[in-house]
């Protein structure tokens, strides 16, 4: 769904991501990664609840592994990157 805005994005600016998130001030410790989980007050109870569903289907992934189970790959392969990307770049 996002690649028109990918398109868009490089061709106006020549890179994927413009330096607009404030990239340059990312604190990318441990911790930051951990937040969500570990902060109620930002997220309610979404953050702690998506993150232990998170460690929930990497361990579904890993007890069904050779056979991956579809939804456990699907659930990982979207939130994953997703958690990733916006800890390496814009966590402040």
């Amino acid at each position: 769904m996002a690649g028109p805005w990918y398109v868009h994005t490089l061709r106006t600016f020549g890179v994927l991501i413009p330096p607009t998130g404030w990239i340059d001030q990312a604190d990318r410790s441990l911790l930051t990664l951990l937040d969500p989980a570990l902060t109620v007050s930002h997220l309610s109870v979404g953050g702690p609840l998506g993150m232990i569903g998170l460690v929930g289907m990497l361990w579904r992934l890993w007890r069904t592994r050779p056979r991956f189970e579809p939804r456990a790959v699907l659930l990982v392969g979207l939130a994953l990157p997703f958690l990733l990307v916006w800890w390496w770049f814009f966590r402040l």
